[in-house]
Parts: C-alpha cells; structure tokens; sequence
C-alpha cells in the first residue's frame, strides 16, 4: 500500500509512479492509470488512509507520589504518601508525623534493608506499590557515635573527624542540626578539621548539599579556611560545578582568591578548567548584584 502525502485522490491520478511515497518495502500501490484495478475496493479508502498513520505508542505516565505501607514497633499500621524520589531524609520526616517521634530518635528499615544513607532515595526506579517502611526508636546520634567509636561530640577519629564531619558526610540534615544544637558542642566544633585540613562546611560544599551549606554558614562556620591541598569551601564547590552552594558562600562573603602569597589557582580558575559553566554564571549573577546594590547605597 501507498500513501500520496499532501495530495487528494484526483491529483494523484495525473502523476507517475515516481510521485509515490512508499511506506515500508513491497507494498501494493494504488492503480495510478485510472483502470479501476486496485488491491482494496473503494470501501476500504478510509482504512487506508488511516493505516498510512503512523502513531507514537502512548507514554506511561509515572507517578510522583505513592503510598507506603509504615509499621511500628507494636505491629501497628498505616501509610503515608510520599514522592516517589524522596530521600531518606523526606521519608523519615514523613514517617516522624504518624507516631509523633522526634527525627532524632527514628530508625527506619526500607523494604527489609536498615536505612542509614540519608540522601539516598529509596524508591527511585523501583514499582510505586508494594513498599513497606519499619520504624524504631532509637538514639541515632547515639548510634552514630557507636559506628565511629567516638566517645562523645567533640571526640575524634583517626581521621581526626569529628560526629559533625559524619553527618554531613552522610548528608543527614535532621542529625547535623542535633549536634550543633547539643548542650555539649563547644563553638570551635563547627570549624574543626580533619587529617585533610577540611571542615564540615568544606565537606558540605564539595558534595554540594546546599542545604547543609546553609546550616553551617547560619552558625558561623569560616568560609575562609584552607585543607592541605589549599582549597577553600568555595573553591571545591566551584571545581565540582555546585552552583547553588557557589552562591550561598559568595552571599556569606567567601572570596575567589587567589589564596594570598600563594600561586595556587583560584575559584573562577577552576570553574572555567573544569568547564562549570553555572557555577562561572552564578559568579557573575553575584558581581552584579553587588553592582547594583553600590549603586542603590550610592
């Protein structure tokens, strides 16, 4: 069968075969000498145009909020709605409001599995039925601490790593709050560095968790600090294309560089030689708000 593609029945009679456009190889082709003789009747002129159509299969329509099935100690059930990219920490949140348990104190088991990363998400690229979430009680900076055999906040690793550091390496916004909001956490923990010479806002940057970012710089973490390699937060943010911590710290006064009486590339250095063109746009977003809050102030 044929298709005449932009073109009536009439016209299509006044020209060769080579007018034709063939759909598929080997098909019949329409009686172009007007004789009358073709492979279907006249009836079937409707089906034909309409098998000349070709459509696209429909998309499946993904959902972006599910029910999970949450149970609790005593056996007791319900479900919340989640979205279907949730991390961790959304779902603990979530999880937290039924049975009214600080985040502080719930561990959770996702599908059978014990749930410890916070900025995983558990349900991406998984069917959006069938979840089962377990929650328990528990002391999780405790249980922290346990892990990293620290005997308290302030204690430190081999790594010379702090319960601070852990939390944000595991992206635990909920748990790094706790910390810094204990009784027992001195002012200098937050500026505290590892073997490595990086801090926990150093560690939030190069990850790019901007919400951590955030946090830290709300409790007066240094922007200016350097690790052994003379990295500043704001230089690893910018070699690792994080655009939105890039902003938070040019906000919070961190400086390009370069690090002074030093050779060492600065931040804008690194972007452009890592071709992290959002970050060297958000550089520039910020030299000209600056621009025009001089202006308004003068």
């Amino acid at each position: 069968m044929e298709s005449t593609i932009g073109m009536n029945t009439e016209s299509s009679a006044t020209h060769d075969d080579s007018t034709v456009a063939k759909i598929g190889p080997d098909l019949p082709q329409r009686d172009t000498n007007g004789d009358g003789d073709r492979d279907h009747d006249d009836d079937n002129d409707d089906d034909d145009d309409e098998s000349d159509t070709i459509l696209a299969p429909p998309k499946k329509k993904v959902p972006r909020d599910i029910w999970v099935s949450v149970i609790g100690p005593g056996e007791q059930k319900t479900k919340v709605m989640v979205y279907i990219k949730c991390t961790l920490v959304d779902l603990r949140r979530a999880v937290s409001i039924k049975p009214c348990t600080p985040v502080g104190e719930l561990e959770l088991e996702v599908n059978g599995k014990a749930a410890t990363e916070a900025r995983s998400r558990p349900f991406a690229g998984k069917p959006d039925v069938g979840h089962i979430v377990r929650w328990f009680r528990g002391a999780r900076l405790g249980n922290l601490l346990r892990s990293r055999r620290l005997t308290n906040i302030c204690s430190k690793d081999s790594n010379r790593r702090t319960a601070l550091h852990y939390t944000v390496l595991n992206g635990d916004f909920d748990l790094c709050q706790e910390v810094l909001d204990h009784k027992d956490c001195p002012g200098q923990l937050i500026q505290t560095q590892d073997l490595f010479g990086d801090s926990a806002l150093m560690m939030a940057s190069i990850l790019g968790y901007s919400d951590l970012v955030e946090l830290l710089l709300d409790r007066q973490a240094s922007v200016e600090q350097q690790n052994i390699f003379k990295r500043t937060a704001l230089m690893l943010a910018s070699e690792h294309d994080h655009h939105a911590v890039v902003t938070a710290l040019l906000r919070a006064g961190a400086t390009k560089g370069p690090v002074p009486q030093t050779n060492f590339p600065d931040a804008p250095y690194l972007a452009d030689l890592n071709q992290r063109y959002d970050v060297l746009d958000a550089m520039r977003k910020h030299e000209k708000s600056i621009s025009h809050n001089e202006v308004l102030d003068g």
